[in-house]
């Protein structure tokens, strides 16, 4: 996710890894990618992330 910040400069989400590792997605709300190495638990309803949820490569 993408938006543009002050004097149109890109700002980058806080959500999305920038390292290149692995994402998760909440099986409770369905909100993701979600950075499994900045977020332990989801960033929309709070869910601590599980063995239901479902992590890729990113």
């Amino acid at each position: 996710m993408i938006s543009l910040g002050f004097q149109g400069q890109q700002n980058i989400m806080a959500k999305e890894p920038l390292d290149g590792g692995y994402v998760w997605y909440c099986h409770v709300c369905g909100d993701g990618p979600i950075g499994t190495s900045t977020h332990p638990a989801c960033v929309q309803c709070g869910h601590a992330r599980c063995g239901a949820c479902k992590v890729t490569a990113a």
